[in-house]
């Protein structure tokens, strides 16, 4: 790109009678198109070569962590196939507690299955920023799971208040955005449906976990947040790494510097593409959070096969953990 400086400073000191903006909006049109038909133009040479490098790094990651990635592969394939064999009855099927938990653990599955193709990869951090998701899904489906019917309702309710949310914003920015502007109608309608369940529960239940407000009675002109509910059911010891994991969505400069990918590196190093560092966390956390939310599922239906089918799983989340110790040293 030095070259290209240089041939503007040379095109501007043979234009001595135009100003230098000129020069530059004179001749980027041209240059921008010649350097962009240079680079589509090389492009397969171009991306032959990082491909390469992506294959050999598969290749090696898989020697270090293969025996934990198949482990947490199994984990997964477990707690899709004991979902998928569920037997309902019509009166199950009907009951939203139940509803809303398999719903819940299918996009656990889904999150899981991100985090073994983000980890396979040689992409940690992500890894873990998806694990945040899991651990939100997950104790979400406890809490729903502990107070029951009224809670899943609520819960349930609540997705008018965030598409009354995302509408409104949709309106706001659609000159900006570049998309339909929302019509009249379906404005009207989903504030309907919003002032419905505002004067149904109340004003709090507006807020972004407005739908667990009324069990925490004591927080005194305060929004309920996601730590009181991770508290409530037991889980607020993952606080720590749920936070680690919030530097990886949220701009920080400890999200820049203290990265799973460059464990036991300098934080002066920058880490912009693959690594083989850092996947055991992730990796661990991904297994408890789906083993405690497939085996919450499976508590609203037990049978010896579930039973049986949790224990394996509990088991094989400690064999992951053990075989990552392995993989580290």
């Amino acid at each position: 790109m030095n070259k290209l400086h240089q041939q503007l400073l040379k095109t501007i000191a043979e234009n001595p009678d135009q100003s230098v903006s000129d020069v530059i909006t004179s001749a980027l049109p041209s240059l921008t198109r010649t350097i962009k038909s240079s680079l589509l133009r090389n492009a397969p040479e171009m991306l032959s070569g990082r491909q390469l490098l992506e294959t050999n790094f598969i290749e090696k990651n898989q020697l270090r962590w293969g025996k934990a990635f198949e482990l947490l592969e199994v984990h997964v394939v477990i707690c899709t196939e004991l979902a998928q064999n569920l037997s309902f009855d019509d009166e199950e099927a009907q009951d939203i507690v139940f509803s809303i938990l398999l719903r819940l653990h299918a996009t656990a599955i889904h999150i899981a299955e991100d985090i073994i193709c983000l980890v396979k990869n040689g992409f940690a951090d992500a890894a873990d920023a998806r694990w945040r998701a899991l651990h939100e899904v997950n104790v979400t489906a406890l809490f729903i799971s502990k107070h029951g019917a009224e809670c899943a309702e609520r819960f349930n309710q609540h997705a008018i208040v965030d598409a009354y949310r995302q509408l409104i914003e949709c309106n706001k920015y659609h000159h900006r955005l570049q998309i339909s502007k929302p019509s009249k109608e379906e404005i009207d309608h989903i504030t309907f449906l919003f002032k419905n369940v505002e004067t149904k529960y109340g004003k709090r239940f507006t807020g972004q976990y407005g739908w667990a407000d009324y069990l925490f009675p004591n927080h005194q002109g305060k929004n309920v947040g996601f730590a009181a509910i991770e508290k409530d059911v037991g889980l607020d010891h993952m606080r720590p790494y749920y936070k680690r994991a919030s530097m990886n969505i949220h701009t920080n400069f400890n999200g820049m510097v203290s990265k799973l990918g460059l464990l036991g590196h300098s934080t002066d190093a920058l880490l912009i593409g693959r690594s083989d560092l850092g996947m055991a966390d992730p990796i661990h956390a991904t297994a408890i959070s789906l083993c405690q939310i497939s085996s919450r599922l499976m508590s609203l239906q037990t049978t010896l096969d579930h039973v049986v089918i949790v224990n394996i799983l509990n088991e094989l989340q400690e064999l992951i953990g053990e075989t990552l110790k392995e993989c580290i040293s």
